[in-house]
């Protein structure tokens, strides 16, 4: 029986290395002995919990609302515009 209940993020990477990119930042796999991975594409699973999300001043991206869905919160985005 699982210890938890949690939500996962599937998010599709690319590999160089060590090092997954993805749409929200890059991964480091642990590297051992079982990690024997022969493609440099695919998807992460990635838990809610797992995932910290900072402020970056050189982003075009902003967020520009938050909406509460009962156990879990939809965040509407924006690009943000050049300035002139």
């Amino acid at each position: 029986m699982a210890e938890f209940v949690t939500q996962a993020n599937f998010l599709p990477a690319n590999r160089i290395g060590e090092v997954w990119t993805t749409e929200i930042g890059r991964v480091i796999l642990s590297p051992n002995k079982n990690n024997r991975i022969n493609c440099d594409r695919g998807e992460l699973i990635i838990c809610q919990e797992d995932i910290e999300i900072t402020p970056d001043k050189n982003s075009v991206i902003v967020i520009i609302g938050r909406q509460f869905l009962g156990s879990e919160y939809f965040y509407h985005s924006s690009k943000r515009r050049p300035l002139l």
